[in-house]
């Protein structure tokens, strides 16, 4: 398992966001804490996926801040 370090980017309206950069693909483990003490649900476990080995089929055009759907695999 990976660690994973992140920024805080912005804060706006008690809204918290980050961003994080892993150069590795797998599986990581996510602590997120505020004010020093972990978040509810926190550490999160993200997966990481080489991108040259994700394939995307049924996507359509999209329409800024609207879902949409697309089914996704990985090889």
């Amino acid at each position: 398992m990976w660690y994973a370090c992140c920024n805080k980017i912005s804060v706006n309206s008690g809204d918290n966001n980050s961003e994080y950069l892993l150069g590795v693909s797998g599986t990581y483990k996510v602590d997120v804490k505020l004010g020093g003490t972990a978040v509810i649900g926190s550490p999160f476990l993200v997966k990481s996926y080489d991108i040259s080995r994700v394939r995307v089929f049924g996507l359509s055009d999209g329409v800024v801040n609207k879902t949409t759907t697309f089914t996704g695999s990985y090889f």
